[in-house]
């Protein structure tokens, strides 16, 4: 069995719609890793807690990292900015 997380950003822009864009993004886990999955996961939001003040209830946004920080104002958005690619080789590795 396979575990799937899918999630959706922007809209379809059918009417009225404030974006131009929708994309649909996801990861696959099969049940034998899932643990080592959340293990990773886990290590990975610690790391993000202990290296830029990123607390772990924190959502990742990439609209709140780019564009309106709002509450993450206090991390300065050339350091935001590197966080995604950190979390992209976290999920390479951890799937």
């Amino acid at each position: 069995m396979y575990f799937l997380y899918a999630d959706e950003s922007g809209d379809v822009g059918l009417t009225n719609s404030p974006t131009h864009y929708f994309c649909l993004s996801g990861f696959v886990v099969h049940e034998l890793r899932w643990h080592e999955a959340l293990e990773a996961t886990i290590g990975f939001r610690k790391y993000l807690r202990d290296t830029y003040g990123l607390k772990l209830r924190e959502e990742l946004h990439a609209a709140h990292y780019i564009h309106k920080p709002g509450d993450l104002r206090r991390i300065p958005k050339s350091i935001r900015l590197k966080i995604f690619p950190a979390l992209k080789t976290l999920m390479i590795e951890a799937c």
